[in-house]
């Protein structure tokens, strides 16, 4: 007998090993597949069915408060908020003059804004609906939509009109008429 032929290992033993052990595998597979099908399929179709009659209330945007001549006193407006996620941005240069030339804030500010340092970065302030025009599709800026309750006349009535808060009228007209 040579020193190879002693060394060398039983393959035939491994690959039954293996063969067996992925045998194993496909019988508790086909196993568990079984049990969910025969078993527990009643279980599995009333959560599935469940999940496809789920429904959830969208709130329409509240409306506006008018007087007598048409002259607004409670409205609704959209506003923006926007962040900065400086890892995500590939023009530094190019954020940085787009944050200061459109959200009119300070240049160290901008800077601030995409410092790779950094993780997130929010604008402090809301802006018009003009700036998601301008911001739209820059990479590493985040825009979130917000929908504020204004008064062009202040406080003027505000015990007649009442208040929104989380979208929920509070007191006066806002609460009356919350369910319309």
């Amino acid at each position: 007998m040579t020193m190879a032929s002693r060394y060398r290992p039983d393959t035939a033993g491994r690959r039954n090993l293996l063969l067996f052990g992925w045998l194993a595998l496909i019988g508790i597979m086909m196993v568990r597949a079984g049990q969910i099908q025969l078993l527990e399929a009643s279980e599995w179709q009333q959560l599935a069915d469940a999940q496809h009659r789920m429904s959830t209330d969208v709130p329409a945007p509240r409306g506006a408060i008018l007087d007598r001549d048409g002259i607004p006193l409670s409205v609704s407006r959209e506003v923006y908020r926007v962040a900065v996620a400086p890892n995500e941005v590939r023009d530094r240069e190019l954020v940085r003059e787009v944050l200061r030339s459109t959200l009119g804030i300070t240049p160290a500010r901008a800077e601030r804004a995409v410092d790779p340092a950094e993780r997130w970065v929010v604008i402090p302030g809301v802006f018009e609906p003009a700036v998601r025009e301008a911001l739209e599709g820059i990479r590493g800026i985040h825009l979130t939509r917000e929908v504020r309750r204004d008064r062009p006349h202040g406080d003027l009535a505000l015990g007649v009109l009442g208040h929104v808060r989380d979208g929920h009228g509070f007191g006066g007209i806002e609460q009356a008429f919350d369910s319309v």
